[in-house]
């Protein structure tokens, strides 16, 4: 299915939205993480970002997803949503990621091309997590992964949020650190 001048559009063929919820079954552990043990099989980083998506960072994603040969994505929710909501096509541009983030932000989505070369799962839960391989999440983030790492904590260690959310938000940047595309540790882990 192609979209039409950068807009998103509904998936609504009841066997293509199984499909799309087929594709996403093993990759998300729904709705708010991604599946540690496939990120780690991939080979993949992940890393989580401030949970909005501005100019740059629909920039950086756009950019991100061109240079691994993606134009397009879906986007299937990682919850319990009417029919009509559950998956789109997502253009991989400035415009159609922004139709995305305006059109999906209060629920829970992953984008995860029928490649599935990478995934951007983007919760209610301010934050978003971009995994895939090392190169891809360095452009989608706009700054290399230790950085990146470093922002989120900043962001996730705020005093201004109350101590639930920032425990929520630490564990998130926790749990993604631990997670590394050339870490044998991450293999041995799984395979226990």
């Amino acid at each position: 299915m192609t979209t039409n001048a950068g807009k998103i559009e509904a998936v609504t063929n009841i066997a293509q939205v199984n499909q799309a919820l087929a594709l996403i079954e093993d990759v998300v552990e729904k709705p708010y993480h991604l599946n540690e043990r496939w990120i780690v099989l991939n080979g993949w980083v992940a890393v989580p970002v401030e949970s909005s998506i501005r100019e740059r960072e629909a920039e950086w994603l756009s950019e991100a997803a061109m240079y691994m040969g993606c134009d397009e994505s879906l986007a299937v929710a990682t919850e319990s949503l009417t029919p009509d909501t559950t998956c789109y096509q997502v253009p991989m541009t400035l415009e159609g990621i922004f139709d995305f983030g305006w059109e999906c932000h209060p629920f829970n989505y992953v984008l995860l091309p029928e490649s599935r070369l990478f995934a951007v799962l983007h919760t209610t839960e301010d934050y978003n997590i971009v995994a895939g391989p090392s190169n891809f999440v360095t452009k989608a983030v706009g700054c290399s992964i230790p950085t990146a790492r470093r922002m989120f904590r900043s962001f996730a260690s705020d005093p201004l949020w109350r101590e639930p959310e920032r425990n929520l938000l630490l564990a998130v940047a926790k749990k993604y650190e631990s997670i590394s595309e050339t870490s044998e540790k991450g293999y041995e882990r799984l395979l226990e």
